[in-house]
């Protein structure tokens, strides 16, 4: 109806919820009906709905999912009217973004002559987290040159400290994250966005590990814990270059694999043990996209 709205919100409940719904509405009607027997009309008119030829019953795909299966009226509309305030925030750190990716991406591109495989794998829109292998501080800026889309990175808080970056990853909307502990406050952030339809980018290594093989580095499950809470799918990147360290006009890939979707994460309740579980098959496909096996295993202590 309204395609070019800034936001789409699409209300959707589980079966259980709508037919317990709808079933309390017919009864409320004096209507003599079996909760199952309403259950099972309501599973054959979604199936027919959403597979019909004409007009298929299915959300935009740049829509904001809303699930208000365990929320009341006054609740959905707070929902929405959260999902409002956030859009707003981002539009404004999106103008930032483009406006720095403007300034800076020929040049990125340029001196470590950056270029892309894959890149109908990065959403235009929608709810994703991505996730890289990390080498150098620049590397946030290599992703950001090939991606027209905004991203919302997940910085390490002493960046900033610094004045001239600190105003440029704060007006991008950059996260600010204390490695040091768990911080709780970043990742409750990254999971907001993530779930009002945003990109988060993060590096699961948590470090950066330049001239050594990734795959012998530690790992950190940030991306698998944001996943799960913002059921966000999840888009593997590898950043490749000689020697797996920066050199002025030294040849950058970013390589971009196809999204993992949440459900294949396989994070279930999630818990120590499933976000592990799920950071390791998303570390897999980074570096499945990528050759390492020339580099050294990690040795050293991270940058």
């Amino acid at each position: 109806i309204l395609p070019d709205a800034e936001l789409k919100v699409c209300l959707f409940a589980n079966e259980e919820a709508r037919a317990r719904r709808r079933y309390e509405e017919l009864i409320v009607k004096g209507k003599s009906v079996a909760y199952e027997d309403v259950l099972t009309e309501m599973r054959e008119r979604d199936k027919n709905d959403s597979t019909r030829a004409v007009a298929p019953c299915v959300p935009a795909p740049d829509a904001i999912l809303l699930d208000n299966s365990d929320l009341s009226l006054e609740g959905t509309a707070d929902a929405i009217i959260n999902y409002l305030k956030v859009k707003l925030e981002s539009k404004k750190s999106a103008r930032a973004y483009t406006w720095i990716r403007t300034l800076f991406g020929p040049l990125v591109r340029f001196l470590w002559r950056v270029r892309v495989e894959g890149y109908e794998n990065l959403p235009q829109h929608g709810s994703v987290i991505l996730a890289a292998n990390h080498i150098a501080a620049i590397d946030p800026l290599v992703i950001a040159a090939v991606s027209p889309r905004p991203i919302h990175f997940i910085a390490k808080k002493e960046l900033f400290s610094v004045p001239i970056i600190k105003g440029l990853i704060t007006a991008a909307g950059a996260i600010k994250v204390d490695r040091t502990g768990n911080d709780v406050a970043a990742i409750r952030t990254a999971v907001r966005l993530a779930q009002y339809g945003e990109a988060v980018a993060l590096f699961p290594q948590g470090h950066r590990y330049p001239a050594v093989n990734p795959a012998t580095t530690p790992l950190k499950n940030g991306a698998a814990h944001i996943a799960h809470h913002a059921k966000s799918a999840v888009v593997p990147i590898s950043l490749e270059m000689k020697g797996a360290k920066y050199a002025l006009f030294r040849p950058v890939t970013v390589k971009v694999g196809a999204p993992i979707p949440y459900e294949e994460l396989g994070i279930g309740e999630g818990g120590y043990d499933a976000y592990r579980q799920a950071t390791e098959k998303i570390f897999s496909e980074i570096l499945a996209l990528g050759d390492y096996s020339d580099l050294p295993a990690y040795s050293n202590d991270p940058k």
